[in-house]
């Protein structure tokens, strides 16, 4: 399933239609910026890629509080693991969240 998004400024998008994980529903107007992954490191890990939509979930629930931080995370791990990207990648990708995430849980 291919997202449908409106890109709105500066790498900030929005969801044009609902978009379900297993019990998740993230809403249609949701704003994501994909990955948040650095500037300098884009060139490896741009914002989009196979973990897209595990990183619009991991916004959606970390920008709502839906769970605790740990479980947002994990389920942005389970996510890319069912989108397929590689382990080494999710591994990086999961630690970023876990070190650098508690400054971004439940802001939006």
């Amino acid at each position: 399933m291919k997202l449908k998004v409106k890109h709105i400024e500066n790498g900030i998008y929005e969801l044009k239609e609902d978009f379900a994980y297993k019990n998740i529903i993230v809403p249609r107007g949701t704003k994501t910026d994909f990955a948040s992954t650095p500037k300098w490191i884009h060139w490896l890990y741009p914002p989009q890629g196979k973990y897209s939509k595990a990183s619009i979930i991991h916004d959606y629930m970390y920008n709502n509080k839906t769970d605790t931080r740990l479980i947002c995370d994990a389920v942005f791990y389970d996510a890319m693991k069912d989108s397929k990207v590689n382990f080494f990648t999710r591994w990086i990708f999961f630690i970023s969240v876990r070190i650098f995430g508690g400054r971004y849980y439940g802001k939006k």
